[in-house]
């Protein structure tokens, strides 16, 4: 069953079962990329079959080897890639799993243990909703604290959002402690508010450590080389029967490359990548209503 939070925020006006048919596509830029260069791959098949046709040639037995050699270490570099990338996605969802956890946490046990004033609580809650909009906002380069919630009028300037707002929540627990408001709670609490900075760490360490560019680069020649040769083998054993079967390969070769791009990058806007507005939205909910209880 499909989560809710990789489902895209517009929808389809045909529905079967409540799955729309959006979810049956990729993403706008992966379609892009790969009508592009399926279609350009495509009509050189075409061209290929048709010189095959009017200029026959003996059947090229080493061509068809190496084809299907070159198949074999396309796949072995296909799961690589593809693993690589996937394993990045899935550690930036289980960190943003962790911030969500931690978000609330630490705005239960402040609400329990800490002696704090009606503008304290209010200020703690706007701060520790803010967290994830300032993590999403400088994942994807902007660091202006006026596009965070609770932050629009400040006229500030800060070069980590971040950072500036766990700033704030230590200062808060700092005086919490030095006037003894704590109720001996300073160690589960401090964990909580640790973890801010811990998974913003992390995150960032994703952000700037991509995929090495030389598997990339192997890759990409391993799927060109495929492009340019296999049509004359298939449609030199096939003739034009052959065109749609390089249509499915190519369409596949493709898709998974250009996913696999996609998907190695997890912090952007498109759908192959985390749901972190949902995520955002749903942190400030919790946050705002525990700490909205009354004790």
């Amino acid at each position: 069953m499909l989560s809710e939070n990789h489902l895209p925020a517009a929808s389809l006006t045909i529905m079967t079962n409540d799955i729309t048919w959006k979810t049956w596509l990729p993403s706008m830029h992966v379609a892009r990329m790969m009508a592009l260069l399926w279609g350009g791959a495509m009509v050189y098949a075409v061209v290929v079959a048709l010189v095959l046709h009017h200029f026959p040639l003996e059947n090229w037995q080493l061509g068809t080897e190496w084809v299907a050699i070159n198949g074999l270490v396309l796949g072995t570099l296909l799961v690589f890639r593809n693993k690589e990338a996937y394993e990045r996605w899935w550690e930036a969802r289980k960190l943003w799993g962790q911030l969500v956890n931690d978000t609330r946490n630490l705005a239960i046990k402040v609400k329990a243990y800490v002696d704090a004033t009606d503008e304290e609580r209010r200020e703690f809650t706007m701060l520790v909703s803010a967290f994830p909009y300032a993590l999403r906002n400088h994942l994807r380069g902007d660091d202006d604290i006026t596009r965070i919630p609770g932050f629009e009028k400040s006229g500030m300037t800060v070069p980590h959002t971040p950072v500036y707002i766990t700033d704030r929540v230590f200062e808060m627990i700092a005086l919490w402690n030095r006037e003894d408001r704590l109720n001996d709670a300073l160690w589960p609490i401090d964990s909580h508010a640790r973890a801010l900075m811990d998974v913003c760490g992390a995150c960032e360490r994703i952000r700037s450590s991509p995929i090495p560019f030389s598997y990339r680069v192997l890759l990409r020649h391993g799927i060109s080389l495929y492009l340019v040769f296999a049509p004359w083998s298939i449609c030199l054993e096939n003739g034009y029967l052959g065109i749609p079967v390089l249509a499915v390969v190519f369409y596949f070769l493709l898709g998974i490359e250009f996913i696999a791009e996609d998907v190695e990058e997890p912090f952007g806007r498109d759908r192959d990548d985390l749901p972190l507005d949902d995520l955002c939205g749903k942190i400030r909910a919790s946050v705002d209503d525990v700490m909205s209880r009354s004790r």
